[in-house]
């Protein structure tokens, strides 16, 4: 992947064991998402923080200005990675991802946006581990695998420029 995000020409600021960190800008994240070819998902970072329990988390996560990019007739899904001793179950740590969220939006609006499983409107992405967490905006949705534009799905395909398409 990192050869692949250094092709379009993206300065790789981190490489981690399960992705590479750049700068960019929603647009960049939605070139992201039509060239790459092995990522998995490309999320888009709106803050890290520490947070050693639910309610430290709800807490700051009721402070994002969510309301600036998902409105109240919104819908919203939440996935994540938590690795965190005081939460037994991820669904738990999801729960309080989406109540910090549409509580905000519900106090400024008076409407709360609906939430559910659905990754076809916006999908955010939490990341806890211990104490380091880290919320995004998931601009993938679903894997980049399952897009639909790849006929054979997990094999990389030739678009024409290399040489000769597979079949």
């Amino acid at each position: 992947m990192k050869q692949e995000v250094e092709a379009l020409e993206y300065t790789i600021l981190a490489e981690t064991e399960t992705g590479v960190e750049i700068s960019g800008t929603l647009e960049d994240c939605m070139m992201l998402n039509l060239h790459l070819r092995t990522a998995f998902r490309v999320l888009f970072e709106i803050e890290t923080f520490t947070a050693n329990t639910a309610d430290e988390l709800y807490n700051t996560l009721v402070e994002i200005p969510w309301e600036e990019w998902i409105g109240a007739d919104g819908y919203i899904s939440i996935s994540s990675y938590v690795l965190n001793d005081s939460i037994n179950d991820t669904r738990f740590a999801n729960l309080r991802v989406k109540d910090a969220i549409v509580d905000r939006i519900g106090k400024k609006h008076g409407k709360r946006p609906d939430s559910g499983p659905a990754t076809d409107r916006t999908v955010i992405y939490l990341f806890w581990k211990n104490e380091n967490a880290a919320i995004y905006f998931d601009t993938s949705g679903e894997t980049i695998a399952k897009h639909g534009y790849r006929k054979l799905p997990f094999a990389a395909q030739d678009n024409g420029i290399y040489g000769r398409p597979l079949r």
